[in-house]
């Protein structure tokens, strides 16, 4: 199941609130592509390690917390920068980096995430 914080108070008799399994299901396909060049995709790993994996996980990959974004929809894709730049889920708990990151750049990010997709995809065998 996700990991959660529990506190307690002495004499207290609340019931705890259920578990949420743990996704275990495979990464799906991508719901869109990013093209960009090799260049910045590298950027975007970096950017990626250096402000979005505290939170997100190392290599795109969630430890359950959080979102994996592996697992965005093409709705959220749509709108990534519009999340990753200008806020709008903050109210969610996603701050914006608005003030270290550029559209260009969350771009980068994004099409590192979705490089992480299709490296989670099951590989097919060669027919001999």
């Amino acid at each position: 199941s996700v990991g959660r914080v529990l506190t307690f108070k002495l004499g207290g008799n609340a019931e705890l609130p259920p578990t949420v399994p743990f996704d275990t299901s495979p990464i799906p396909p991508a719901p869109v592509s990013v093209e960009i060049p090799a260049k910045d995709r590298k950027r975007g790993a970096l950017l990626y390690h250096e402000w979005c994996a505290v939170c997100h996980g190392l290599k795109a990959v969630s430890g359950g917390v959080v979102p994996d974004l592996r697992r965005a929809t093409a709705e959220t894709h749509a709108s990534f920068a519009d999340i990753v730049v200008g806020g709008t889920r903050e109210a969610k708990g996603m701050p914006s980096f608005g003030d270290v990151l550029s559209a260009d750049e969350a771009r980068w990010i994004q099409a590192y995430v979705l490089q992480r997709v299709a490296e989670a995809q099951p590989k097919t065998q060669a027919k001999p």
